[in-house]
């Protein structure tokens, strides 16, 4: 065998490798041999399901998925353990609070686990005699990555190591690479452009490719020796990152290792509900033309580029029909809006046939979310992330806060199932931006909720990391990394993704002074959030319309509600219709002044729809709050599109789950 693809953990098991699809379809299209190593799946298995997932949901910067491997990967390494253990306790008591004594048996099972699995899976391996192993490596990947092909290193020096994917872009793949001897070949940006021709050299060189060989992007043994390449022409500042240019000679993905792994899995086969991972575009067409100032999604890679839509179409169709499994997640960080005039359309008319996941901006119009709902779109991450317009600024969002209210109305009207989360604490923002949704946030308990709230995380390639003295931070690696690594500060500075400004550290690190100095008004929108969540999901509160023999009915069971039923005729029920779109206010005044209402009356109507909470003014429009009927059933947990994880306690359920 020429190449083993690996995907470590403790990416999800229920979901297919688009990294490693795509590769081994690209090398086998080129007369390679390859097999794709669902390791994920195979710790899964050794674990249980309930254990992998929970260790996998603890947030990446608290490093307690690369922890549980760290041994492995660096055995000379002995950290202060209950250090390590008392600071993940501080930082993760106010986002999931666990006992310290849950915690320790969870992570020292697992971390044993890994011993032993490491072993059983390189042999298993090597048993395949491959020439080159190499490992995707996305957030909580990298140590078990590392771990993973030192041990290949021990057992078989002559085989090729190679690492790539997010984890190594640009200056943590140049780190990565000069500080961990074992991995040979180190790719940093999108490998699937280059991975034959750098296959066919270390096929014919080993680790003995000369430099002048190695495409742009890629850093090899010979680098440790002469140093490390820079962007020509661009000042050796700048990294090379691989990129290609055209998506458009892609093969399709080839999926079979992930179903043979599945159904071999035989202690957990039963509990995964699989779904595929497709890609119609990368790069981010907002981040080229100014950013959210948090998102480090895509590194030095925001050019957008996009699959032309009967490409797409057509690999849909062939992933379907090759693998029988309708559930498919879009691995694009946002939607491409020509699809929606093209393969959205093209989706639709071959009947619809998926239930499909996409990433999609709050700029959409209802219009939109109809032809999303029609080509099988039953499930969106938007980047809402707040409903104050001053926070929307200052995030560089590129919308208000009535846009993302209204595109919650319309999610909801279609059926559609929304991911959100809503974020604070912002440098430079304000209490009264918070007192405001304080007051907004009980009017919506109609509307889907955010998952959660969570404080403003930093990481590499965003705005604030790239300019940190313009905001006033000091960031350094997360604290938690220096207990993984055993290298210095400035090389975890290097090596990392995720950081911490120096600063609010301090309060985070003690949860006494974290409670003592938080901000009150975060505390109690907190509790509205959570308020929400119950009210929506729970106890199914609706703020809805339709018009009944040319009356307009409302009913309302919020808890703010002022009566369960309005009914609206004439001027009343004209201007809540036409309020439906968030109009500007003084153009919705100008309206119907032409046609012969008085201002006087139209003021009193709207103020009377702002007291019965069935209306808002904000960002000078003004909205009806209440979703046109029939309102479409939202799909349930089970029916989401990027594959279910089902614990073995409830396994039951899975026989009625759609697959």
């Amino acid at each position: 065998m020429h190449f083993c693809l690996v995907t470590m953990p403790y990416s999800r098991i229920e979901l297919t490798s688009v990294a490693l699809g795509l590769l081994q379809a690209t090398l086998e299209r080129a007369g390679l041999v390859a097999k794709s190593v669902y390791a994920n799946i195979l710790f899964a298995s050794k674990l249980g399901t309930l254990a992998y997932t929970r260790v996998s949901l603890f947030r990446p910067r608290l490093a307690i998925a690369d922890w549980t491997f760290s041994h492995l990967a660096f055995p000379q390494f002995v950290p202060d353990h209950d250090e390590y253990l008392d600071l993940v306790m501080a930082m993760n008591e106010a986002y999931n609070p666990v006992s310290r004594n849950e915690l320790e048996q969870l992570l020292w099972s697992v971390r044993e686990s890994a011993e032993s699995f490491i072993e059983e899976l390189s042999n298993q391996i090597l048993e395949y005699q491959p020439k080159i192993v190499g490992c995707s490596s996305t957030f909580c990947q990298h140590v078990p990555s590392l771990a993973l092909l030192r041990r290949i290193r021990d057992l078989a020096p002559e085989v090729t190591t190679i690492m790539g994917g997010a984890n190594c872009e640009t200056m943590m793949g140049r780190s990565t690479h000069a500080l961990f001897p074992w991995t040979d070949y180190v790719v940093s940006g999108e490998a699937d452009g280059l991975i034959v021709p750098l296959t066919k050299a270390i096929l014919d060189k080993g680790k003995d490719v000369a430099p002048e060989d190695l495409p742009e992007g890629v850093f090899g043994p010979i680098h440790r020796t002469i140093g490390y390449p820079c962007v020509s022409g661009e000042g050796c500042g700048r990294i090379p990152r691989a990129i290609n240019p055209s998506l458009e000679y892609y093969p399709v993905p080839n999926y079979d290792d992930f179903v043979q792994t599945c159904e071999s899995a035989l202690d957990i086969r039963d509990t995964i509900v699989p779904a595929m991972t497709v890609e119609s575009s990368r790069g981010c067409w907002w981040g080229q033309r100014k950013g959210c100032v948090f998102c480090g999604f895509n590194g030095k890679g925001m050019q957008f580029r996009s699959k032309d839509p009967k490409q797409f179409v057509d690999e849909l169709a062939t992933l379907y029909d090759r693998y029988g499994m309708d559930g498919i997640e879009t691995v694009d960080n946002i939607l491409d809006m020509n699809y929606l005039k093209t393969a959205l359309p093209m989706i639709k008319e071959a009947g619809s046939p998926y239930r499909l996941y996409y990433e999609i901006k709050s700029n959409l119009q209802r219009r939109h979310i109809r032809i999303l709902r029609e080509a099988g779109v039953i499930w969106v991450q938007t980047g809402i992330e707040s409903l104050n317009s001053n926070v929307l600024k200052l995030m560089n969002k590129g919308c208000k806060a009535y846009q993302n209210i209204q595109l919650l109305k319309w999610l909801r009207e279609y059926g559609i199932r929304v991911h959100w989360n809503m974020l604070y604490d912002f440098p430079g923002d304000q209490d009264e931006w918070y007192d405001e949704m304080v007051g907004l946030v009980p009017l919506l308990s109609h509307l889907q909720s955010p998952v959660k709230m969570a404080p403003l995380e930093f990481c590499r390639f965003s705005v604030y990391h790239e300019n940190q003295d313009l905001y006033g931070l000091k960031l350094n690696a997360s604290a938690p990394f220096k207990y993984v690594y055993p290298v210095s500060r400035k090389e975890l500075d290097d090596l990392v993704y995720f950081f911490e400004d120096e600063v609010g550290c301090i309060n985070e690190q003690n949860p006494l002074v974290a409670f003592l100095t938080e901000r009150q008004v975060f505390r109690i929108l907190k509790r509205q959030v959570e308020l929400w969540r119950d009210l929506f999901w729970y106890k199914k509160v609706e703020l809805s319309m339709k018009i009944v023999d040319d009356t307009l009915v409302i009913t309302d069971t919020r808890p703010v509600a002022t009566a369960s039923c309005h009914k609206y005729s004439g001027l009343k029920k004209d201007l809540y219709v036409e309020a439906d779109g968030a109009p500007d206010k003084e153009s919705l005044i100008r309206n119907f002044l032409a046609n012969g209402s008085s201002r006087e009356e139209i003021e009193s109507i709207c103020n009377e729809f702002v007291e019965n909470r069935i209306a808002v003014e904000i960002d000078g429009r003004f909205m009806a709050l209440a979703v046109r009927e029939p309102l479409r059933d939202l799909p349930t947990a089970l029916e989401y599109p990027g594959g279910v994880v089902v614990h073995k306690e409830y396994a039951h359920f899975v026989k009625q789950a759609p697959r």
